[in-house]
């Protein structure tokens, strides 16, 4: 069974005009790729990309991972932009999960989701690694930030 991080799109966010990832966002999140990356010895771990205005992906080796994707399209029913993503990610406990839940958390502060949780409700190794690896990636100042929010 796969380990599985589950959100909640922020309804206002989808509001915005235009509707945008935050730019500060999308540089914090290449910095915390960057990071996750140059501590990987085997490439195989190593995760590619896609963080642009319109679409935040995930995703390593296809056999392994399952890909984080959150993305805008067209809604023909709603004749405007719409979030198109599954409200969840399976990372089958694979060190891929601590940038996720980093990823979930920094995706709370700028407000495009209004929560997120996992199967273990926060009390599992795998949470204490992103803890640790946040510590890492942040400044202690973007620390308390972008992470004490979730605590």
């Amino acid at each position: 069974m796969g380990y599985t991080n589950h959100w909640d799109i922020n309804p206002s966010f989808l509001k915005q005009k235009p509707l945008k990832f935050d730019p500060q966002m999308l540089t914090i999140m290449k910095r915390i790729v960057k990071c996750y990356n140059e501590q990987q010895t085997d490439k195989k771990m190593r995760l590619k990309s896609r963080l642009t205005a319109k679409r935040i992906q995930l995703y390593g080796d296809p056999a392994t991972y399952e890909s984080f994707d959150i993305t805008f399209v067209k809604d023909p029913q709603l004749g405007r932009l719409g979030i198109d993503s599954f409200d969840f990610c399976k990372t089958a406990r694979e060190p891929y999960d601590r940038v996720v839940k980093v990823f979930l958390n920094l995706l709370k502060y700028f407000k495009v989701i209004k929560s997120w949780r996992h199967e273990d409700n926060c009390r599992c190794a795998e949470y204490k690694n992103a803890v640790a690896f946040a510590k890492q990636v942040y400044t202690a100042d973007e620390f308390n930030r972008y992470w004490k929010q979730k605590d």
